[in-house]
């Protein structure tokens, strides 16, 4: 029973292991995309107002998730993972 237990909780332990690697990665490699994003949101921009939805009101409306402003924020926060790894390296 103490076995079983013990490889259930190496097992989530593991995956979240592997969970935090990956988040890690990801903070990591997001910033590269934002140039992409500003592109997908040019085009939403275009299709709102080609909607009927004014000019102002889309830019507002998609300043609130401008992804220059995402991707500092994210790469900042990616310095705390890692010294959170840094614990267990």
């Amino acid at each position: 029973m103490a076995l079983a237990i013990a490889t259930v909780n190496a097992i989530l332990i593991g995956l979240v292991l592997a969970l935090a690697v990956s988040i890690e990665q990801l903070v990591t490699i997001l910033p590269n995309y934002t140039d992409r994003a500003q592109e997908l949101l040019s085009g939403l921009h275009g299709q709102l107002t080609s909607w009927g939805v004014g000019a102002g009101q889309a830019h507002d409306l998609l300043w609130k998730i401008d992804p220059r402003r995402f991707g500092p924020r994210v790469a900042a926060g990616s310095g705390s993972g890692r010294r959170w790894f840094a614990r267990f390296g």
